[in-house]
Formats: structure tokens, sequence, C-alpha cells
């Protein structure tokens, strides 16, 4: 007993130690394979398990057993009524560095979690219908019918019926029927029934980009950290990510037909980014600039690649991302390196981003992207980008036009500026005093059309 327990201390000491080299931390996790009883608990605690039921409608109820956690609209004899269940936890008590502000979790966020619910083909979250979710995050336990929050859902009117990232400002229930959401999940959970399913969904705090992973595990639930995970859509989103999100739980939406069940396994919550160098990036903005650009990172790694192809690059696109060309970086000062983007013409937008490898992996910056020789080969699911803006016209005067019928611009009304005694600035207009563009009676309409060599703009004041 005594080697091992001394055996297990070093055990865990070494994985403590795996996660700070890799800067990756389970702030929460939960397999549920302690059961707690066979009976549906209906409100507070499940057990002693640390998840508490919150539920609108009398006979639905949650337990954790043979591995699962359940939830069931049929909790005992009571007759059925529509509503639904939450079984949450407390976000509040995720270990560290777990903040429950989205926005000041200074690394990669990942929720990983199984879900399944019994129905072919649920309906959705209205009156008589029947909807699986897992809440993120949410402002209330009372979140069926109130709070903000994000949730991954199941459920809608649609065939086929995908998983998707939704955001909800009234409770849960308000998505209703709806078949919107941020993130609508393309194959393998675009029509994914009652399967058992796998599913990853990431946050990254300094760019607000949402990615989502999943699988079909067919028949049987399989652990979402294992294996390889398919990428099923992305979108930036930061409506609610400065928000306290005190809750997070498995949620069943169901109508009055007997035991409808849904379930939930092998939930865990990481925080870190995965192996690879840590870039920091500002990124470029819009310039009337048609010169080349020069974008500029920190990056920092376990035995950074700086040498041969694998050297940190910037890729670049200006055709939408349809096609990628690349820059190795010019300049490097310690852990700084510049990176040139050739200049291009008005009206061109260009999408880049970072890529650099080192020992323990590749990372691009937005994040997303993989691949090597050189690093970032394919690319992110998002990007950064700006645009080469069109110049202002060259001005060279104003003319005023004082009358009440825009068709009548003629000589008699029309006042030209520079004129004398008003000056000129850069062909701006200097308001020398109030009586100079105050008109009582009678009332008129005001148009000003600016004189240049390139297009005449005109604007109507009153």
């Amino acid at each position: 007993m005594r080697y091992y327990g001394i055996f297990s201390i070093f055990t865990a000491f070494l994985f403590f130690m795996f996660q700070l080299v890799y800067g990756q931390v389970i702030v929460f996790s939960d397999e549920f394979d302690e059961d707690h009883g066979e009976t549906f608990t209906t409100s507070g605690e499940v057990g002693t398990s640390g998840w508490f039921v919150a539920r609108s409608g009398d006979d639905f109820g949650a337990r954790i057993y043979n591995g699962l956690m359940e939830l069931t609209n049929t909790a005992s004899e009571v007759e059925n009524a529509n509503g639904w269940i939450f079984a949450y936890r407390e976000t509040v008590v995720f270990d560290s560095p777990y903040e429950t502000i989205l926005s000041n979790n200074t690394e990669l966020v990942s929720w990983y979690f199984n879900m399944r619910q019994i129905r072919d083909n649920p309906s959705g979250f209205g009156s008589n219908r029947f909807g699986a979710a897992f809440i993120i995050g949410a402002t209330t336990e009372n979140v069926g019918e109130e709070g903000i929050g994000y949730a991954l859902v199941l459920g809608g009117t649609s065939t086929p019926n995908p998983i998707r990232l939704v955001r909800f400002d009234e409770g849960i229930n308000s998505i209703g029927t709806s078949q919107g959401g941020l993130i609508i999940a393309n194959d393998p959970l675009d029509n994914i029934g009652n399967d058992y399913i796998s599913i990853h969904l990431t946050y990254e705090p300094t760019t607000n980009l949402w990615t989502l992973y999943g699988r079909n595990d067919g028949s049987n639930f399989q652990d979402p950290k294992d294996g390889t995970l398919q990428i099923v859509g992305s979108v930036v989103d930061d409506e609610f990510v400065d928000n306290n999100l005190n809750y997070m739980g498995g949620y069943w939406h169901a109508a009055t037909a007997e035991n409808q069940t849904s379930y939930f396994d092998n939930i865990k919550v990481q925080i870190g980014n995965p192996p690879g160098p840590v870039i920091i990036h500002t990124p470029l903005e819009d310039t009337e600039s048609t010169i080349a650009r020069t974008a500029t990172a920190t990056i920092t790694g376990n035995n950074l690649n700086i040498v041969n192809n694998d050297r940190p690059v910037v890729w670049y696109s200006t055709d939408g991302g349809d096609s990628w060309e690349n820059n190795y970086f010019s300049i490097s000062n310690d852990n700084q390196f510049d990176f040139t983007i050739p200049g291009q013409s008005p009206g061109m937008e260009v999408l880049y981003y970072i890529a650099a490898k080192d020992a323990d992996g590749v990372t691009t910056h937005p994040f997303g992207g993989s691949g090597e020789n050189p690093p970032g080969t394919t690319p992110p699911p998002t990007f950064h980008s700006y645009t080469i803006l069109e110049p202002p016209p060259e001005i060279d005067g104003f003319e005023f036009y004082f009358t009440t019928d825009p068709n009548s611009i003629s000589e008699e009304n029309r006042i030209s500026y520079p004129t004398a005694g008003m000056g000129r600035e850069e062909g701006s207009i200097e308001h020398y005093s109030d009586d100079d563009w105050t008109y009582i009676d009678p009332e008129f309409t005001f148009y000003l059309v600016v004189l240049g060599n390139d297009e005449l703009m005109a604007a109507e004041f009153y």
C-alpha cells in the first residue's frame, strides 16, 4: 500500500509537470466513473457528485449511473409535461487558471464531451418539441427561460439536423425551432440523429475565434480527447465573452412522450495552447499605402526552428484565400521576427497568417493551421486581413448652391470657394464665424458640390 501511494504521487507529479511543460491544464474533468444511484434526482445535488439539477416540469430528473450522466423527462410516476432539465456545475470552482469571463483567459480554452439523445430527429426547443444541448457557459442555472450564454445544440425542424454552436440572450429555449447558429456543423456532425458523438470546442481569447471539431462514434461513446476529431466549422464572436458565465452542463428539452432521454460523458475543460511555438502579433490595419508592408511577431518556443524550410514564415493571399504565397522572415532580433508582404494596388484585400515550428509542433497566428516544410501549409480557419484603401479625390475647390429646387442649380445661386476674402486651407472650409453660414429666412436647401479631378460628390444639408 505504501509503495502504491508513493507511485501514485510520483505519477501525479509527472503528469502535472507534463502539463506545465506543454502549457495545457485540465481545469475540470468528469468521466462519471462513480455511480450516484439508480434513482433520478429531481432537485438539488445528484448524490454527492457536485452536479446539481435545475428544471421546469414535474417529472424531469438526472442521474449519474452506469458510467453516464442521464437526463430524462420520466423520473417518476408523475404525469409528464412539457419542460426541461439542466444538470450543471458552477464554473467558479474550476481549477486555476480558468476564468469565468472567457475573454480574461490568456490561452486557448477547450471543452471536450460526449453527447447523445434517443430520438431520430429532435425537433427543437419550443413547446411539444425535443432538443439536447451542452451549455458551454450561462449566467444563470435557470437557463431554459432566462439569461445569456453559449451552447452546442441538437434539435430543429430541418433534415438533415446538424450540431450547432449558438448564443442565446433570453434563455436557451428562446432559439425555438430556428435553424441558425454561429457554427452549423459540416460532416460528420451534419446529420447525426441518435448516434453517439464526440465534440471538441475551442475558444481563442486574443482573436475571439471559436472552432468546432467532431466525430461520429457510432453506437458507443469514445473519449473525445483520444483519436482524431474533424474540424466542422469556425466563427469569430465576442458577444458574451465579457460576461461571467458561471454555469456549464447538459440540457434536455422534452415534450410529454414518456422515457425520453439524453446522455453525456467524458466532460473536460482545458486551458492552454497546444504544443508548439507561442506567436504574439498585432494585426496590420487598413492603409492607403501601396508599398510593401512589414508584419512583426514575437515568437518563442522549445528549440524554435529558424533555419531551412521550417523557419518562421508569413502566408498571404490576394484572391480571398483561394491560393497562398509565402515569405520567410527577413529580419530577426532575439525573439522578434519581421515578415514582408508585397505592396498591392488600391482596393485590394490582403489575407495573411504567420506560422512557426519548434520541437513540439507547428503553430499559426491566427490559431488553427498545421503542416510543415514550410510551417502552416494548411491554413487556419480564419485569417488576419487588411485593405488597400482608395485614395480620397483631389479637391480643387467647392461650389455652394442655395436653392429650394435641386434642379435649378445655376450661376445665379452659385458661390465658389475659394473666393476673395474667405481664404483657403488645403481645400478645406474654415468656419470663420457663426454668421458666415447662418441663413434664417427664407428656408433653403443647401447643396455642396466638390470640384476635383476625380468624381464629383454632392451632399445635401438643411
